[in-house]
């Protein structure tokens, strides 16, 4: 007998994959930020990308029933009238002959012919008998359920269904429920709805309790697709412990899922899973899932890998997942054969993992199995991952440099923007993210989503090259609905700072404190604040010794305050909460030393510095000033051997002996002078010159310059030398610095430097700007010749245009640039002006006014049609400036010189309406 399937109603059980804008991954955490250190960035960023492709649902499984038979029953049953058809054993048409006896004599022998035909096979001389019984005659509804299952037998379905109907509407009950059975079961595997009906009807006339299993399942399956979910469920009541209980149970647990009792269509569908319903394992995984039994659902796929198909190795991925369990996490994912699904899988199980490994794992398995038009997107993701798993350059070069920029969405291409921005921010690559900066600004605006992000950390590209007025105007610009808004008022009061304008930065620092923003970081920095500022009782009222920053500007103040025995108890304290290798220790460590230093507990100053000596030694911050600290503390102690012994190691090298030491330290000039006479055989020659530099110099300050001048010659050497004309230079001796630079400068250059400084004091000025072009070259002296040539050259009103340049090269402070240009336009130097004015236009951006009207001011004579271009750029673009009114007396000039008489009279117009007030 041939088989029927019931048709296929889609259930989606699986779940769509949380929405990545509301998926919040660990922050990056900020590091603190200190006063003159660098600011790092401390952006989080939400995932942006969504895999296209969404997991298949689940189908209620195809259900087998027999094809539709006759009933033996109307087969069966006796009609009133018989004809005997004479032969041998007396059977009641027991040959054709007979059938046709019987078919020519009446309706009734024409039904007992057809069933001979029918049961005989001769299903076409069936039709031809039943299609003589007319429409009035009683037999005719049992004619026309025969003619249908007869045209059923050749598969002319199409004619069997219409006898079926025809006969489903009969007036014999009978023939009535039968009919409709059948064509219940033809329109169900058609796919036709209309099959409800069908069922209804059979179910109307057969109401007896002796309803075949079969009718019952199906009229189960037709509440079920009714919507009446609870009706369906009551009717599976009737089809306990028949043969079709196995399927029944299994529609019943769907039902319970409809009428949202998970627990109880879980419940059914273990049972139809015992009773051998394999697809309800399917469900029983999608429920022990949603439920997250996690260890159910690995368990049931494992004892059943023959069953497994893609969507229970999807469930047995993200429970393998949530239950971390990496190595089953990566078989289950490795057994999916779909490729769109198992992208799908690869981007949930990313999402529910909390194991970075295994985010790496599916974060590249996404971009392996997405496919190709979304592979950009997937990209994102693992640029993302790595980002905020401080993985920067993976980011980089791993996933954005892989991407397709033009093939994004405008969305996605913000995305892509910010995350390469957020990387050269954090890799400290400004000229990268300079150049990030401009090749995304365009596709950012206050209306769309991050934009307050990219302002954020445009601000940080700005902060980290150094430019603290941009960064300042876009920490401004963070609008103050932005999550971003409290941590970009914090860097600009960290900015007000360092700029020293400590009342704004500690009104923004009291505002946080109110808005509860990383409390103890903003309070650390207001103790930063109040420090620098000199409000030491203030940085007590701020912080506690609950936090090692916290102290140890606790420390900071008490030190100022003269409160040296608090202060050691909060330095000690500070070093309990910093690792012994950290600046961070180190620093509590030399501030606890110094503060027992001042409190005169010298052999306390020494016991903490030498028990951390090797960590001083390798500090470039604290090794001189610890070496010099552990010195003193010997030297008050009275112990000068032991100061010698640290005295020696700092790098200058200014002391021999503790005795000798001593003597300098309290300035006994004439002692020491003595002492060097006494010992000078036994001192070494490093030793020696070091007394005679101590002696050249105290004398300097004692204004005895001759026993100054003596000592600095026996020294010899160009530090000493060049040492003592500075002292005389400071000291406003300049013809002596003279005369002794005029001896010795051929041999030491440098000291045509100060030279140069003396007759710039006395007011020679020709004979400083000569000496300090000699010297621009020299790397030690260049930024202050160049001061001191050009202000020379301003002084004798002959700017010289190559100091000028290379000043304002290297202070980038165009300033005398500015001050030089009248000077030059007056002394009609026209390519000195050019060279100035286009430097202010075009390098420095700065005095474009006056810049402006000196480049214009150059192309008169040589071009002036391009100095009234010129001209007229003055008066658009600085239309407030005293240079405008100039400009425009310029072009009436060259309006007239050059036959443009009616622009010049327009001009003048123009000027006397005031247009330019």
């Amino acid at each position: 007998m041939a088989k029927i399937f019931f048709a296929i109603f889609l259930i989606t059980i699986c779940s769509t994959a949380s929405s990545l804008a509301n998926d919040t991954l660990p922050p990056v955490e900020l590091d603190r930020v200190q006063v003159g250190v660098v600011i790092k960035p401390d952006t989080i960023v939400t995932p942006l990308f969504v895999p296209q492709t969404q997991p298949p649902g689940m189908n209620i499984m195809a259900v087998e029933l027999d094809d539709y038979t006759e009933s033996a029953e109307l087969m069966r049953r006796p009609l009133e009238y018989q004809v005997l058809v004479e032969r041998p054993g007396g059977c009641l048409f027991s040959s054709r002959f007979g059938a046709a006896v019987g078919a020519a004599m009446s309706d009734e022998g024409k039904i007992r012919a057809a069933r001979l035909h029918y049961t005989t096979g001769n299903y076409q001389q069936a039709i031809n008998v039943l299609e003589k019984v007319g429409s009035s005659s009683a037999h005719y509804p049992i004619s026309l359920y025969l003619q249908a299952l007869s045209w059923k037998e050749k598969d002319n379905l199409e004619k069997s269904d219409e006898l079926f109907g025809r006969a489903a509407r009969s007036s014999s009950p009978e023939v009535a429920a039968e009919s409709s059975l059948a064509l219940a079961i033809s329109r169900y595997n058609q796919a036709d709805m209309e099959y409800i009906k069908m069922v209804e009807r059979y179910i109307q006339i057969r109401s007896d309790a002796a309803m075949p299993p079969v009718p019952r399942l199906l009229h189960q399956i037709a509440l079920y697709d009714q919507g009446d979910f609870q009706s369906s469920i009551e009717a599976a009541r009737h089809l306990e412990s028949t043969s079709v209980e196995p399927t029944s149970m299994y529609f019943k647990a769907h039902a319970f899922e409809r009428v949202q009792q998970p627990e109880k269509a879980l419940e059914s569908y273990y049972a139809a899973y015992e009773l051998g319903v394999d697809a309800a394992l399917n469900h029983i995984i999608h429920l022990e899932f949603e439920d997250r039994n996690d260890e159910a659902v690995v368990k049931l796929a494992q004892e059943r890998l023959d069953l497994v198909n893609d969507t229970i190795a999807r469930y047995s991925t993200i429970s393998s997942v949530r239950l971390g369990n990496q190595e089953k996490a990566k078989y289950w994912h490795g057994r999916i054969i779909s490729a769109p699904l198992k992208a799908a899988t690869a981007y949930d199980a990313y999402i529910a993992s909390q194991d970075q490994s295994l985010r790496d794992h599916f974060a590249q398995s996404l971009v392996r199995h997405t496919t190709f038009e979304h592979r950009n997107e997937a990209y994102l993701l693992l640029a993302e991952h790595y980002l905020n798993t401080g993985r920067y350059q993976e980011s980089l070069r791993q996933a954005l440099e892989h991407i397709v920029v033009s093939s994004l969405s405008r969305e996605n291409r913000r995305a892509y923007y910010l995350f390469t921005l957020i990387n050269h921010n954090q890799l400290e690559q400004y000229r990268e993210a300079q150049n990030t900066i401009a090749a995304g600004r365009d596709i950012f605006n206050p209306d769309i989503p991050h934009y307050d992000l990219w302002v954020y950390e445009s601000a940080k590209t700005a902060l980290l090259i150094g430019n603290l007025e941009r960064a300042s105007q876009l920490y401004d610009a963070v609008g103050s609905d932005s999550t971003y808004y409290p941590s970009a008022r914090f860097h600009r009061a960290n900015l007000l700072t360092l700029r020293e304008r400590y009342k704004e930065a500690e009104k923004i620092y009291k505002e946080l404190i109110e808005l509860n923003f990383r409390p103890e970081d903003v309070r650390i920095q207001l103790a930063i604040l109040y420090n620098n500022w000199g409000k030491f009782k203030l940085t007590l009222e701020t912080v506690d010794e609950s936090t090692g920053p916290g102290v140890q500007q606790r420390g900071h103040a008490l030190l100022k305050l003269g409160r040296f025995s608090e202060a050691i108890r909060s330095y000690y304290l500070c070093r309990q909460h910093f690792h012994r290798q950290t600046e961070e220790h180190l620093e509590c460590t030399y501030f606890q030393a110094l503060s027992s230093f001042n409190n005169d507990d010298y052999h306390r100053a020494i016991i903490v510095l030498e028990n951390y000596f090797d960590e001083f030694q390798a500090s470039p911050i604290y090794r001189e000033r610890a070496i010099r600290l552990v010195g003193d503390a010997y030297y008050n102690e009275g112990n000068y051997d032991r100061a010698q012994e640290y005295y020696q190691q700092i790098a200058n090298e200014r002391y021999h002996s503790g005795y000798f030491s001593s003597l300098m330290m309290q300035n006994q000039v004439e002692d020491v002078r003595e002492y060097v006479e006494q010992h000078s055989e036994s001192m070494s020659r490093q030793e020696r010159q070091n007394a005679h530099v101590y002696l050249s110099r105290r004398y300097i300050e004692l204004g005895d310059l001759d026993q100054a001048q003596e000592y600095a010659l026996q020294v010899g050497n160009e530090d000493a030398i060049v040492g003592f004309v500075r002292h005389l230079v400071e000291h406003g001796n300049h013809q002596q610095a003279l005369n002794v630079a005029g001896d010795h400068h051929d041999q030491f250059p440098s000291l045509r430097y100060y030279m140069g400084l003396a007759h710039y004091r006395q007011g020679n000025y020709n004979e400083s700007l000569r000496h300090m072009r000699a010297m621009v070259d020299h790397s030690q002296y260049k930024s202050d010749a160049l001061h001191y040539g050009v202000q020379a050259s301003l002084q004798v009103q002959r700017p010289d245009v190559m100091l000028l340049m290379l000043e304002a090269e290297e202070t980038n402070n165009p300033q005398h640039l500015a001050q030089a240009l009248p000077i030059l336009m007056e002394q009609e130097d026209i390519d000195g002006t050019r060279q100035i004015s286009r430097a202010l236009l075009f390098t420095y951006t700065s005095h474009r006014d006056l810049a402006g009207y000196a480049f214009a001011w150059s192309f008169e004579s040589s071009d002036p049609e391009r100095a009234i271009v010129e001209y007229l750029k003055v008066t658009y673009l600085h239309q407030r400036s005293p240079y405008v009114r100039r400009s425009y007396e310029r072009l009436y000039e060259l309006y007239q010189q050059t036959g443009q008489p009616e622009r010049a009279a327009a001009l003048q117009e123009r000027k006397n309406q005031g247009a330019n007030q």
